[in-house]
């Protein structure tokens, strides 16, 4: 038989609960009074808006769980981004400064030159 709830399929000669839902399975040898059977229909009907809402809350959590792998697959793929960019910046500074430092070895060297240009011409 099925759960009247979740619709599991349980052993009717072992199970009292369902196993999935949790729903008390309950089998009546004779006809319900109407009281009994409007409380039992009550209760089948919390039940079942329960279940529903249990089961909706898991698909969103799935969602946002697929969500938020997605923004940490894209934030990991920025990180690695900006560590390339980050390497390829020091890069760029270390041959900046190597060239800044071969200018002022070169300007040194043109004064020099120009200093003794200077000397040779005075004397």
């Amino acid at each position: 038989m099925k759960c009247p709830v979740c619709n599991h399929l349980f052993n009717e000669e072992s199970d009292v609960l369902c196993l999935n839902c949790g729903w008390r399975i309950r089998f009546f040898l004779s006809g319900m009074s109407e009281k009994e059977e409007n409380l039992y229909n009550k209760e089948l009907s919390i039940a079942r808006n329960n279940w529903q809402q249990l089961c909706s809350n898991d698909q969103k959590h799935e969602a946002l769980k697929k969500k938020l792998n997605s923004a940490e697959q894209l934030l990991e793929q920025k990180d690695i981004t900006i560590q390339k960019l980050l390497a390829e910046l020091q890069v760029f500074h270390q041959k900046q400064t190597d060239w800044e430092s071969q200018q002022s070895k070169d300007i040194e060297t043109q004064n020099k030159n120009i200093e003794g240009y200077s000397k040779t011409i005075e004397h």
